[in-house]
């Protein structure tokens, strides 16, 4: 029998132990789960300091905006919170914790290269026949960078869905043919030196500490998060044995409805038995219940499912749903799903639906510009007419569009509008993604896209057409109208001169009519001598209008065009990834001039440049790479970056679909929901092993856009359009 004092100690240590829960609050009702999140804030736990940070985890930034303005309402203040997304809040403990530090090297973008670098090395394995298959022929150099960008994916993917397999992977476990084999082989040389580096070791040396982790706060609020892969789940549940950790998860219906299924679903089975579907559900006690539910809410059964995820782990629950109020359709639809009803088969006389009834609207049009129309007329009738000020802001609406950079032009188009224009609505488009907002992004797309061009007028002049370029070259608005001006008048039509013409066609020609050097040789000899339209000068035909102002032009355009074609000639060298990056800094140098606020766009590129060459200097690749597969990776890395989000200003936010995924809205429109765009398609490669053996808790991105709909009837408040 131990002493009393040891026995106080383990007494005192087991009461620890259980007096940490993890604690589940469900509801329908956001704001609701945001007031509940806010009496705990306001009361913090025992032992806690009051300067200690609160964390809560969310799952987009949107979330995280709408949160801090809901808790700031209730307390009066929001200080002293972090909101970290679930990858940052456990790469952080992670890095605390492990004594493995990761570098960045097992980030997609940095194992890009790395796999670029081994796929040449590796190909003389018998293993990698149908690899090297597939890259044998013309284009190797592009198809090997494609290949690799999915295979980075697909190994993060793997990092958090199947980190198991990786951790066999790495000790010559669970080797076969086919894919597998080629695929762990490639794990093991990513690897090799770096065995406890990739976060499926730095999650299992996280779990497998019997310490309390270091740089726990006092607890962890979950917020708003309706699904996470196990791996972070796991995570968690960890965290929940030292500190209390409190989920606050939307649940759409009050009813137990775990094991219901949709009228789909029921049928293939109710086939598969030889059976009615009538007879299926009475034999197996299947009830659909609310269709929308049930084809929709397979996401949020799924994650219901797992928690948690261990059974010796003490759990509590707390309900805080609230039935919705209303007579309106969408209430009345919202009503359905809560009580897991179909209003569309059940009496419902006293439930009578009026003819002016607008809460919920479906809008056919012919094109997306007629849609943005559309939308714009709704929302004027919505803002500006019959209603009091007080009851409807245009803040109070969020369009969200599955496709947003394929909309945002139209959104441009239409609701940009002088503010004394009695259509102006305040709006803004957040979550765009850099290569289509940023005009600095937009230059080096189209520097890089010069080797495969023609050097055409139409090539030159979308990048005249930028801002920051005239403004580097000092071209006025205009000096750039007079530019184009004159460049119709000499007829140029491509290439610069008669050299660069012969290594674009193969065909040799000393005809250089309509090359860009001709069309400046006319201009500068109609400056230099007088002309008649009538007679040449040694073969060349003096231009007979450039005089005055349009000299100065001429001499700008000229400078522009001659730096633009020295560009395209050194493009052609092929040169390490670094280099590439050096380069491509100097060309905004070269080409970009941004004063004020516009400096910062030309600053965000660079500093996005800068990134790349560093994940390429942490996977160790140093080979030299042709223009094509640089412009293709930067490309990726420009679509992959987003501006500097824009949330809950004074206008209607325009955004894609995750920002504001279950956050109430007055009013929430959903444009382009046409049958090709939503719900967008799983569509794996045919090397993907997870979807050979799907788990629970795999990501399905059709399933995950169903849901959000779901969530996008649930959060509206007054109307979906």
């Amino acid at each position: 029998t131990p002493p009393h004092d040891v026995r106080h100690v383990l007494a005192c240590i087991t009461r620890k132990a259980i007096s940490t829960v993890l604690k589940i609050y469900q509801g329908n009702d956001l704001e609701r789960l945001a007031q509940r999140l806010s009496e705990l804030i306001a009361t913090p736990p025992d032992g806690a300091s009051a300067l200690d940070a609160e964390t809560v985890v969310v799952q987009s930034q949107g979330m995280h905006h709408w949160l801090s303005m809901q808790i700031a309402q209730r307390l009066g203040v929001a200080a002293n919170i972090n909101f970290p997304f679930p990858e940052s809040f456990a790469q952080k403990l992670f890095d605390t914790n492990v004594v493995i530090r990761t570098l960045g090297r097992f980030s997609p973008n940095a194992m890009m290269w790395s796999i670029l670098g081994a796929m040449p090395r590796l190909m003389d394995q018998p293993s990698f026949n149908v690899v090297a298959r597939y890259l044998d022929g013309e284009g190797s150099d592009i198809k090997t960078y494609q290949l690799a960008e999915r295979l980075a994916s697909l190994f993060d993917h793997y990092g958090i869905y199947r980190p198991d397999m990786l951790l066999d992977w790495g000790r010559g476990r669970g080797l076969r043919s086919g894919h597998a084999a080629w695929q762990s082989a490639l794990w093991r040389d990513l690897v090799k030196g770096a065995e406890g580096q990739h976060p499926a070791s730095r999650q299992q040396l996280f779990l497998n500490a019997k310490a309390r982790p270091e740089g726990l706060p006092a607890r962890v609020f979950v917020f708003g998060i309706t699904s996470l892969p196990p791996f972070y789940l796991q995570v968690l549940e960890h965290v929940s044995t030292f500190v209390d950790v409190h989920m606050f998860v939307q649940s759409p219906c009050d009813a137990f409805w775990g094991h219901a299924q949709s009228e789909r679903t029921i049928l293939k089975e109710a086939l598969a038995e030889g059976m009615s579907v009538e007879q299926f559900k009475h034999r197996f006690h299947h009830e659909s219940g609310n269709p929308l539910l049930t084809s929709m809410g397979r996401h949020i059964q799924d994650f219901s499912a797992m928690l948690p995820l261990r059974d010796d782990l003490p759990m509590e629950e707390e309900a805080l749903s609230v039935p919705p109020i209303g007579d309106t359709l969408l209430a009345r639809l919202q009503q359905d799903i809560f009580t897991f009803t179909d209003g569309a088969t059940e009496s419902h006389d006293d439930r009578q639906i009026l003819n002016d009834d607008t809460s919920l609207q479906i809008h056919v049009c012919h094109s997306p510009m007629r849609e943005v129309q559309v939308l714009r007329d709704q929302l004027i009738d919505l803002l500006k007419t019959d209603q009091d000020p007080a009851d409807m802001q245009p803040n109070d609406v969020v369009v969200m569009i599955p496709d947003l950079e394929s909309y945002a032009p139209y959104v441009d188009a239409v609701f940009s509008v002088s503010p004394d224009d009695p259509l102006h609505i305040p709006f803004c488009i957040s979550d765009r993604a850099v290569s289509n907002a940023n005009p600095a992004a937009a230059f080096l797309m189209a520097i890089y896209a010069l080797p495969a061009s023609r050097f055409t007028t139409r090539d030159v002049v979308q990048i005249l057409e930028i801002p920051l370029v005239r403004a580097r070259f000092g071209l006025s608005d205009a000096e750039y109208s007079a530019a184009v001006r004159l460049i119709a008048r000499t007829r140029i039509r491509w290439g610069y001169d008669v050299a660069q013409r012969e290594s674009i066609s193969g065909i040799s020609s000393q005809e250089p009519a309509h090359t860009w050097l001709s069309g400046f040789e006319q201009l500068l000899l109609g400056y230099a001598m007088p002309g008649d339209g009538m007679h040449l000068f040694e073969g060349r035909l003096p231009d007979r209008d450039v005089e005055g102002a349009d000299a100065v032009t001429v001499g700008k355009l000229a400078r522009f065009v001659r730096n633009l074609h020295e560009v395209c000639m050194a493009l052609a060298t092929p040169r390490p990834v670094a280099a590439w990056c050096r380069f491509t800094l100097e060309l905004t140098q070269r080409f970009l001039l941004g004063v004020y606020d516009t400096r910062r766009l030309i600053e965000d590129v660079q500093l996005l440049v800068t990134a790349m060459q560093d994940e390429c200097r942490l996977a160790g690749f140093e080979h030299s790479v042709s223009v094509s597969v640089f412009a293709a990776a930067l490309s990726q890395r420009l679509a992959q970056d987003t501006e500097r989000g824009r949330y809950l200003t004074r206008g209607v936010t325009f955004c894609n679909l995750l920002p504001f995924r279950g956050v109430p809205f007055k009013v929430i429109c959903l444009l382009g929901m046409n049958d090709q765009d939503f719900p967008r398609g799983d569509n794996p490669p045919a090397f993907d092993l997870m979807t050979a053996s799907p788990r629970l808790g795999d990501r399905s991105t059709r399933e995950d856009d169903r849901y959000m709909f779901l969530e996008a009837i649930l959060s509206a408040h007054e109307r979906l359009i």
